[in-house]
């Protein structure tokens, strides 16, 4: 990646902290069978200790994986103590402690942020670069060189990208779309002088979905009144899928060689306006 654009993203970004679908690891695991253990050692149907105990573990809500690990668990430290006159109470306070804490469909990335405001602006680029296999955007102007390089950073990476956009602003002065087409990443656009494709979402792995009124510019950042929220859900996820893959079926394809002509258009006028 180009030095100037790989020095707008954030360096510091813990990715491995931040990642919405986590693995738990060999000694949180350890500590969990501790923790319930020691729960139903004590014959006891107050959940809070053990609830406290769970709560310190934040990537056990994190992924379907380890909700189904710890059930499997669960029945497993349970099995010990089966002899207890107490253990059916104890059984049933934990099981619902479980269901309701880690079964029900609660998820683990849900936040909303407000435009105009710099500060927010690093929030959505970071959100991107968390993605580990799959992107999909939809986006009807894109002009912001920071979101752009967050972009490129996962093509680079070897990051399945496709991205659709409006046929009209990707010819605009500052749209980054034919960039990023002249470095091969899959565009799409719609083939209509009347109507636009006005949407603005991305699907990241599957699972989490960016969407809101906010246009991904640097107008957008510093001057709209605009909104976006992080969702992960893979139910709506897919439900967004479906549209994209709708839309990518019908929409027209930017050539990597016409892409780099435009590219180089634009740099053989910008050179005429210096002079």
């Amino acid at each position: 990646m180009n030095s100037y654009y790989k020095g707008l993203l954030d360096s510091n970004y813990n990715f491995e902290k931040s990642y919405f679908l986590r693995s738990v690891s060999e000694n949180d695991w350890k500590e969990i069978k501790e923790a319930l253990t020691s729960y139903f050692e004590s014959g006891s149907s107050d959940v809070i200790e053990v609830k406290k105990s769970l709560s310190k573990i934040h990537n056990l809500r994190k992924g379907a994986n380890n909700v189904e690990k710890l059930r499997e668990l669960t029945d497993e430290v349970a099995l010990e103590f089966s002899t207890k006159e107490t253990f059916f109470k104890t059984y049933k306070a934990l099981n619902d402690l479980i269901t309701n804490e880690y079964m029900m469909a609660k998820p683990s990335v849900l936040e909303c942020h407000f435009f105009p405001d710099e500060a927010k602006e690093d929030s959505v680029i970071n959100m991107i670069r968390t993605c580990k296999f799959k992107i999909d955007i939809a986006i009807f102007s894109l002009t912001n060189n920071k979101i752009f390089a967050a972009i490129l950073e996962l093509w680079e990476c070897g990051i399945d990208i496709r991205v659709i956009t409006d046929d009209e602003c990707c010819k605009q002065l500052g749209s980054d779309i034919f960039k990023l087409a002249a470095d091969g990443i899959p565009i799409k656009t719609d083939d209509s002088e009347r109507y636009h494709m006005h949407h603005k979402f991305a699907v990241i792995d599957e699972a989490l979905l960016i969407t809101g009124s906010f246009n991904w510019t640097t107008q957008a950042v510093k001057n709209n009144q605009e909104n976006v929220i992080f969702f992960e859900n893979k139910e709506v996820a897919m439900e967004y899928t479906k549209e994209f893959d709708k839309l990518w079926k019908n929409f027209k394809s930017i050539s990597k060689e016409d892409a780099q002509k435009e590219v180089k258009k634009e740099r053989e006028n910008k050179r005429k306006n210096y002079k």
